[in-house]
């Protein structure tokens, strides 16, 4: 295959991946499907099937997409060269505060994890994203609290990522839902750092 064919079917891989998803975001994974997906992109159905020649695929390429994303952020925060205290408290800010990529990912993850709890390969590739997201969080843990052993710093991202998860029920990214105050983020991150700090 020549360079050409090659960068082709990257962006087209690319442009189905974006259309997935947005498709996600607006209208809830029921209405992901090959042949809406086909739609979006403008081409035939067959031609899609030639890129993702199934559901279960397509679903795999979306979590696969978002794992890499997320991690590529999250290794910009544990290759940080601040303190850990500010490295972790940039974290917990990048998580928790508003922005339109922050809402976009947060309202692609709802659908998903909605789709996770009635199609098994969504569930199998949440769980690879959520484990991903602990490990990082243990990560951030124990450069603060270096003290904690591996087992530790796992149980306290648990209870940290219960928090930033759960605060999205009071500003997550619904509709005319105006964006916390600052007090309200302030007060978050320093709930998340006190967790991690925990004797």
């Amino acid at each position: 295959m020549t360079k050409t064919k090659k960068t082709s079917a990257a962006n087209r891989r690319a442009e189905i991946i974006r259309e997935a998803r947005t498709l996600m975001i607006e209208q809830g994974y029921g209405a992901l499907s090959l042949r809406a997906v086909a739609e979006r992109v403008g081409i035939k159905l067959a031609s899609l099937q030639y890129h993702v020649p199934t559901k279960s695929a397509l679903l795999a390429l979306l979590i696969e997409d978002a794992v890499e994303h997320y991690r590529s952020v999250l290794i910009g925060f544990t290759e940080d060269r601040k303190s850990p205290k500010e490295t972790f408290d940039a974290a917990m800010y990048w998580l928790l505060e508003p922005s339109p990529e922050w809402n976009e990912v947060t309202r692609f993850e709802i659908q998903f994890w909605a789709l996770a709890f009635v199609d098994e390969t969504a569930g199998a590739a949440l769980d690879e994203y959520l484990s991903l997201y602990r490990d990082f969080l243990a990560d951030l843990t124990r450069r603060l609290n270096p003290k904690l052993s591996k087992a530790q710093a796992r149980r306290r991202a648990l209870a940290i990522a219960s928090l930033l998860e759960g605060s999205m029920l009071f500003h997550g990214p619904r509709p005319m839902r105006a964006a916390p105050p600052r007090s309200t983020l302030n007060d978050l991150v320093a709930a998340a750092r006190a967790i991690a700090l925990a004797h």
